[in-house]
């Protein structure tokens, strides 16, 4: 009898290993903006300091996903959904600020004023416009996230964490 020796294969590049790990710089990127701002949102009170930290849970729900610990797996779908959910509710806020911030000139400013608020505003719709489309990218990143690990083809790369003898 011949025995065939096959070679171990390497595991497959699974996509949503990727997604989480572009998830989880996105997070530390976001999470770095945060900090910088540290002053801004201590004026805002309660409220500024819930998004730094949802955002530090997603980046260690990340983590674990990234571990493949059998808790990641749901709580990075809850976190996914729950993104989702915000993203239009954080579009709204950023539509209103700029209404606020693209009201027309009072009469009597001075001509220089007016040139810089027109240039301004040139600019501040064009970051609305890509602030927009980024807005829409994530959402559907996260969508397919969170489907993509409901599937039951993923659920057995996660498995519960052994305990050490020792």
């Amino acid at each position: 009898m011949s025995r065939s020796t096959k070679p171990p294969q390497a595991p497959k590049l699974q996509l949503w290993s990727i997604a989480i790990w572009v998830a989880l710089l996105w997070s530390c990127y976001v999470e770095n903006m945060f900090l910088r701002h540290m002053g801004a949102m201590r004026q805002m009170g309660t409220v500024g300091w819930l998004a730094p930290v949802a955002n530090f849970i997603l980046i260690v729900i990340c983590l674990a996903a990234l571990l493949r610990i059998h808790w990641a797996r749901p709580a990075l779908r809850l976190a996914a959904a729950a993104t989702v959910l915000w993203i239009p509710f954080s579009a709204r806020h950023e539509l209103s600020l700029w209404r606020e911030m693209a009201r027309p000139p009072v009469a009597g400013e001075p001509s220089a004023l007016l040139a810089m608020q027109a240039s301004m505003q040139q600019q501040l719709h064009w970051v609305l416009g890509m602030d927009m489309a980024l807005k829409l990218a994530l959402m559907a990143f996260w969508l397919w996230l969170c489907w993509r690990l409901g599937r039951s083809d993923v659920a057995p790369f996660f498995h519960r964490r052994r305990k050490s003898r020792g």
